[in-house]
């Protein structure tokens, strides 16, 4: 309860407070597995005039957790209805989507795990073919997934240790978010984990690292790349102009590997020089549009009032409708380089290579230091729209060497069916 105070000015500070603290105990109270309490103060949040958003998505969890599928719809249609690509209501959505289907009783149980917002589109494809006949659990909550028991838990990222110290009887699949694992994976990937990987190439990668045994690799294709090989599948979210040039940019977050800070606020002009038929699309990496405000502010500053430069901060979609409308992407050491060159378009490199200020991610082997030539690589950013254009009126220039590298990394996997051969795989288990 609001401690007693004297004065109305502090007796209205202390009540505006108590709609955050209902919501915090709630959230509180939620992990800690105590539901129906989580569910009043929730209502009490919202009573006293909590405005925050993702109230109808804790109320929504509550409400299902509590059997109310009818409510938690409510709530869940509620966030979606204020924006139709917010996470946290895809999630629900989702999940209630598949506890409605009424799978059978001893189907079983695949938890997909998220500990970012941008692995939601990548797990979406896998999570609805495997939805078809299994029990599944889509969740950013690590409680929910011992009271689910699942067989499988399926993840993109490094989280696996974690997760086979809370259910050290499943098997964690990890079909990961870069087509070109980086260090910290392959160094500290688990041998009793599974991998999704693209190509024997980049099984190579995790063999050199000597903790995956072959047989822990599986050889499947890529599923970010999917909608690439795919394109019916990919639906931009955003109204392009016709006739205009695209130009994407697709930067990483590593300050000794990232374009970003020598570009900053003037990227937009640094990128088309004197043309004045180009549009330029922009999700940056979601470590920038969560962790780095100062950078992001630069994408803000360059978007201002510029009606053909889009700054996409959602994480409701990969980057591959975005990579599909692309007649060149702009990029640094992002793993959405390697990505791109699925489908052989030109790419420009911006080289701010540091190896000291890139610190662990430095690994002077990986494709992000040694395939600088698959795109025209510039280290003068004043040279930076003068490459582009070149890009465009030659979009063929480089196609041999941009070939060669797309045949190493996707192997024979190019036909968009990732997502069909990893489900395959896991019901196999």
């Amino acid at each position: 309860m609001a401690r007693e105070v004297r004065g109305t000015a502090e007796t209205r500070l202390v009540q505006a407070d108590l709609p955050k603290v209902h919501l915090r105990h709630g959230i509180e109270t939620w992990k800690a597995g105590r539901v129906a309490e989580s569910l009043g103060h929730f209502r009490l949040a919202r009573t006293m005039g909590a405005r925050h958003p993702h109230l109808h998505y804790w109320l929504a969890l509550a409400l299902q957790a509590l059997g109310r599928r009818g409510d938690a719809e409510r709530e869940t249609r509620a966030l979606l209805d204020r924006d139709p690509r917010d996470v946290l209501g895809l999630v629900m959505r989702d999940r209630l989507a598949a506890e409605a289907a009424k799978t059978a009783p001893k189907a079983p149980r695949i938890a997909f795990h998220m500990n970012r917002p941008f692995h939601y589109p990548i797990f979406k494809p896998l999570f609805d073919l495997l939805a078809a006949e299994h029990r599944v659990l889509l969740t950013f909550e690590p409680g929910e997934l011992v009271p689910f028991a699942p067989q499988v838990v399926v993840i993109c990222d490094a989280q696996g240790a974690n997760v086979r110290k809370l259910l050290p009887g499943a098997t964690v699949v990890n079909v990961m978010h870069g087509v070109s694992p980086g260090k910290s994976l392959t160094k500290s990937a688990d041998p009793e984990d599974y991998y999704c990987i693209a190509s024997e190439a980049v099984a190579e990668r995790f063999l050199a690292a000597g903790r995956v045994p072959a047989e822990h690799l599986w050889i499947t294709g890529h599923l970010e790349t999917d909608a690439l090989f795919r394109p019916d599948a990919a639906t931009l979210p955003i109204n392009l102009e016709p006739g205009r040039k695209v130009v994407l940019y697709a930067p990483t977050f590593n300050p000794g590997m990232s374009s970003v800070p020598v570009l900053r606020e003037r990227m937009g002009a640094l990128m088309r020089g004197a043309r004045d038929d180009v549009t330029i699309i922009t999700r940056p990496h979601p470590d920038i549009i969560e962790r780095k405000p100062d950078w992001l502010a630069w994408f803000r500053a360059a978007a201002g009032d510029d009606p053909h430069f889009h700054l996409m901060e959602d994480f409701s979609t990969t980057l591959a409708p975005y990579m599909l409308a692309a007649d060149v992407m702009v990029s640094d050491a992002s793993n959405a380089a390697f990505q791109f060159l699925a489908l052989d378009r030109p790419i420009v490199l911006i080289d701010n290579l540091d190896a000291e200020l890139a610190g662990g991610a430095h690994e002077p082997d990986s494709l992000e230091w040694t395939w600088r030539d698959m795109g025209d690589d510039v280290s003068d950013v004043s040279k930076l729209a003068a490459a582009i254009d070149r890009s465009l009126k030659r979009p063929r220039r480089g196609a041999r060497k941009r070939r060669s590298y797309a045949k190493k990394l996707f192997g024979k996997f190019t036909d968009g069916k990732a997502a069909e051969r990893i489900a395959a795989r896991i019901q196999a288990l």
